[in-house]
């Protein structure tokens, strides 16, 4: 009865009529999403260029190779710029501290005209130096922050672009999609994100805009940057069918790991009573003493990923199991204590070192099994955690696909990001993190037909 009253709602008349709407507004959005994606790619130009010739000019070293430091710069790295942070954020008032994908569901959700530029100066600012003194988290959340401002400024200054509430906020995830884009180079994936996570509504209207913007924005990326991806991802084989016996437990254990993550940046974040500065210095004191004895923590964790998955990586395997648990220590208490740095990078790099885990116990454990490439073990190790946090399993496949550019892959990243999920689902709820700290900062609830979609499937 739920599927045909579902569908009964899609082939309505009202529906065609709204879907007639939209094709007349759709140029008018597209033309004001190529606009934002050409502003996105300018500020996610200059934000990553802060951080890249930052730590080159300051350390000497590349950011994320924070293993070429001595060993007490190591420690007071964190430390410094926690407290640069913590000082930014003294002279903010309290709006002006959230900060990153939340903060911009937030927004929307409270039918705000416009992002706070406080909040957008904090999270510029304050998450350049809190990723170039090496904390535990990822520049790709901050980006979207800044993609979204940037729309919203774009539509500030072209007030007739926006006619209603629904075009300001798609405008806004046309600038979170291009952000995302322009970092990682995945433009059906990011838009497939944000209509999935942040939008919550598919049609023609949100798709094509958010597309064009996407697309705008890494197109200008990869004209600056060349072929210097941020993940280099080699041509991976198909997978074995040997290797489903590994790729199912994988999937069960990311689920879990996935589940626990999200509970405890939920649980840091409920700490009350304590002024963000203080927040910040206790982020800036465990990652030095964390980072004296493990320097691959520091940063977003890229460097690690990319040697993981093109089977480059020297390190051992209990070191790289204490990588794996320290990393979800230090980013679940960095993200959850307001540190204006990401969360999706540091996921990517969780899971895929733990696909690495997997990859080399098989090969210990049932050393007569031949696995195939283990690059193929960290992709999709990555992207099942990707599916399980945010909940979003459709971005989670499409990544895999344009990270990998085989098709051969689909079969083996749906097995492993459907049981993630199916693991993630009764233990947190069909949520991701986002919508579990919207749910927890308001009353927000998840849209009528995002629930009773997710109730048919």
């Amino acid at each position: 009865m739920r599927l045909k009253r579902f569908m009964q709602r899609l082939i309505s008349t009202e529906s065609f009529q709204l879907r007639r709407v939209e094709v007349e507004i759709l140029p008018r959005l597209t033309l004001a999403a190529i606009l934002i994606g050409i502003g996105v790619a300018f500020v996610i130009f200059v934000f990553r260029q802060l951080i890249d010739y930052g730590s080159v000019w300051l350390f000497g070293v590349n950011y994320d190779a924070f293993e070429a430091i001595s060993a007490w710069w190591l420690c007071l790295l964190p430390i410094i710029g926690a407290t640069l942070v913590g000082c930014l954020g003294l002279l903010l008032r309290v709006d002006g501290r959230h900060v990153g994908i939340v903060h911009v569901m937030y927004v929307i959700h409270n039918k705000r005209l416009r992002l706070p530029f406080r909040s957008s100066a904090m999270q510029f600012i304050g998450g350049s130096i809190a990723l170039l003194f090496g904390s535990s988290g990822g520049w790709i959340g901050p980006s979207a922050h800044l993609g979204a401002a940037t729309a919203s400024t774009v539509t500030e200054l072209l007030p007739r672009t926006v006619k209603s509430e629904e075009e300001r906020n798609l405008l806004w995830a046309c600038g979170m999609a291009a952000a995302i884009a322009a970092c990682l180079s995945t433009p059906i994936a990011a838009v497939i994100l944000v209509v999935e996570v942040v939008l919550l509504r598919f049609s023609l209207t949100s798709l094509i805009p958010v597309l064009f913007a996407a697309f705008i924005a890494m197109i200008i990326t990869q004209s600056i940057y060349g072929d210097h991806a941020v993940l280099v991802v080699p041509e991976i084989p198909a997978v074995a069918a040997a290797d489903l016996l590994f790729l199912v437990p994988m999937g069960v254990f990311i689920g879990l790991i996935a589940v626990l993550f999200n509970f405890s940046v939920e649980l840091a974040a409920n700490v009350q009573g304590i002024h963000f500065f203080w927040r910040a210095i206790a982020v800036g004191l465990l990652t030095g003493l964390v980072a004296y004895f493990v320097p691959q923590l520091l940063g977003t964790g890229f460097d690690t990923f990319n040697l993981a998955v093109n089977d480059s990586l020297e390190l051992g395997i209990g070191l790289v199991a204490a990588l794996v648990a320290l990393k979800f220590l230090l980013t679940s208490f960095t993200v959850g204590l307001g540190l204006p740095v990401g969360i999706i990078g540091p996921t990517l790099v969780m899971g895929g070192l733990f696909g690495w885990l997997t990859a080399e116990l098989a090969t210990i454990v049932f050393p007569a099994t031949e696995i195939s490439h283990l690059g193929s073990y960290v992709l999709l190790g990555a992207c099942a955690m990707m599916a399980a946090v945010f909940n979003a399993p459709l971005a989670a496949i499409i990544v895999v696909v344009e990270l990998s550019g085989s098709v051969e892959v689909i079969l083996p990243a749906m097995l492993v990001i459907v049981i993630a999920n199916f693991v993630t689902a009764p233990l947190y709820g069909r949520r991701g993190i986002f919508e579990g700290r919207m749910e927890a900062i308001s009353s927000w609830r998840l849209p009528h037909f995002k629930r009773e979609t997710r109730r048919i499937l």
